[in-house]
């Protein structure tokens, strides 16, 4: 760090360094925070080998940069970055050891370090970090209103963008470590439901639903994890409630399997909830819907897991979307003679304590899935799920008057075979004035040959802005729903939410397709009974492009 650059760069470059740190931990990169603090030390002058806090602090306390103290009194301003800088830097040394910690019950008896209480430190830490970085920004800015030469202004001013970034990077810290200790019990023990679903058949949250998982924590640690079949609830039900009216072509009564019948995961995930509580399953804090997709990504992060049943069960990347599925007579049977569930309840608790050992993998792994919808989480805890809703993890139908599209289609019956492919495009028409025409053409393919259908059909919903018209469609069947018992005189409860949609339903007259609204979206319904087919749907937005001089028509 010689070569007559700048002391000033060099304690730019330094809390460059500070601040890529930052960012590295609020992802969990720890090998790259790590790196980044040591290049800090460098770039700050420190040559000893003390903790980065020091070096940190040393940085900013250097101020007047130039060193000409007798020059330049900054002392409220250096009081208040050294603490800011102390405080920051401390923050980052729990997770530093992360890697470390105890994921389960049985290591944390052994004397690990629970990783939830990690986070709880790390969280408060962060806090009080928060505090002193509000506080040195306020003192430069105080320091920036005073009587400075334009030198000393330009100097100034350097640090204002990376305190900003600083104090960006520890809140997002704070508040994942904080929800994360949260989710782990620190303070209270937790119990979450865990939705396992089958991609390969259509459901609006992303799959069938053929396993589900109670986990719950405590103390900062998974305490138990157990898997059962989701059709073992059915026999439990304690209340009758009418079923989505598509759903009554094969379902008498609503309960838990197909409880996942709303595109805003967040109303399906109450669904489940309540039909699990009235199954006998009891309370939960939240709900998480969780494809093969993501145990896949998961996977590829941690390697393989091997499950210690007779002779040992090996689950990749490769063959748990079969286990998700529940065919355990492919891959798995040769092996073991556990089923599907009893498999699952061995593989999680090993990935999740696999997890926490490659955790930059498996932070990137969570990301994708989350974006890509094949992990979705609900909690009955406001904030927390304000926290979940703002991190876009939570599935929810996005609010305003935005154009919007949405298709979303639910295998009714017993489909076998790999599946349907859909094939979705959308022209939208601007006409003279702004108006806005969209065509949507949806395309169903059988993937792998043949699908047997045993009476199934596809019910497809086109989830688009509210007030939407639709002005022609072709392609859907028939629906040919006949409920299979007259459910006011069994008196069935009707669930608010379905008849908030239902009830308020209609059939275009000029295109045979159901309209209703639901989600704040007009949603245009039909059936196709075919697994190679096409739908087509053209409507009108409610709203207008605007128009500059010399717009015109245009697709």
């Amino acid at each position: 760090f010689s070569g007559g650059e700048s002391l000033l760069s060099l304690r730019v470059k330094a809390f460059d360094r500070v601040a890529a740190g930052q960012q590295a931990l609020s992802e969990l990169r720890l090998d790259e925070a790590a790196l980044a603090f040591h290049e800090a030390r460098g770039y700050a002058g420190e040559e000893d080998k003390g903790m980065f806090a020091n070096a940190t602090l040393s940085l900013l306390s250097s101020l007047p940069l130039f060193g000409e103290r007798a020059k330049w009194e900054l002392s409220e301003l250096e009081e208040a970055l050294a603490r800011a800088a102390s405080v920051t830097a401390e923050s980052a040394e729990p997770l530093l050891a992360l890697r470390r910690g105890a994921v389960l019950r049985e290591q944390a008896a052994e004397g690990g370090v629970p990783i939830g209480v990690t986070f709880k430190e790390a969280a408060a830490r962060a806090r009080d970090a928060g505090g002193a970085l509000s506080a040195a920004r306020e003192a430069l800015a105080r320091e920036l209103a005073g009587n400075l030469t334009q030198e000393e202004r330009n100097t100034l001013s350097l640090l204002g963008p990376r305190l900003s970034l600083v104090s960006a990077n520890t809140e997002q810290f704070r508040s994942r470590s904080e929800f994360l200790g949260w989710m782990l019990g620190v303070e209270h023990p937790r119990r979450f439901l865990v939705a396992m679903q089958d991609s390969s058949v259509a459901r609006a949250t992303g799959g069938l639903i053929g396993s589900y998982a109670v986990l719950e924590t405590a103390g900062g640690v998974v305490t138990k994890v157990d898997v059962e079949d989701a059709y073992n609830l059915d026999g439990e039900l304690s209340v009758n409630v009418a079923p989505p009216p598509p759903l009554e072509k094969v379902a008498t009564s609503w309960a838990f399997r197909n409880a996942n019948w709303f595109l805003d995961f967040p109303l399906s995930a109450q669904k489940l909830a309540y039909f699990f509580d009235k199954s006998g399953g009891g309370e939960v804090d939240g709900v998480i819907a969780l494809n093969g997709k993501a145990l896949a990504r998961l996977l590829d992060a941690t390697g393989p897991v091997s499950v210690s049943l007779h002779e040992g069960v090996i689950v990749s990347a490769f063959n748990v979307g079969e286990l998700m599925r529940a065919r355990l007579e492919t891959e798995f049977a040769p092996a073991t003679d556990r089923t599907p569930q009893e498999v699952l309840a061995g593989v999680l608790p090993l990935l999740l304590e696999a997890a926490i050992r490659a955790p930059e993998g498996a932070v990137s792994a969570f990301d994708s899935s989350f974006k890509e919808k094949d992990m979705l989480m609900w909690l009955a805890h406001k904030d927390y799920q304000r926290f979940v809703g703002e991190s876009g993890w939570d599935g929810g139908v996005s609010d305003g008057v935005t154009d919007y599209l949405a298709v979303v289609s639910t295998d009714v019956g017993n489909p076998t075979g790999e599946g349907v492919t859909e094939r979705i495009r959308k022209e939208t028409r601007m006409g003279e004035t702004g108006e806005l025409t969209s065509t949507v053409v949806i395309e169903f393919k059988s993937k792998g040959g043949e699908r047997g259908h045993n009476g199934v059909s596809r019910y497809t919903r086109v989830y688009v802005p509210e007030g939407a018209e639709l002005l022609e469609a072709s392609g859907g069947e028939p629906s040919g729903v006949v409920p299979q018992i007259d459910y006011a005189s069994e008196q069935f409860r009707v669930d608010d939410d379905v008849a908030s949609s239902f009830m308020k339903a209609h059939t275009d007259e000029g295109t045979g397709m159901e309209v209703y609204r639901e989600s704040g979206k007009t949603v245009f319904a039909a059936w196709v009974d075919s697994s190679d087919a096409r739908l087509i749907f053209t409507y009108r937005v409610p709203f207008r492009a605007p128009l500059d001089e010399g717009a015109r028509e245009m697709t």
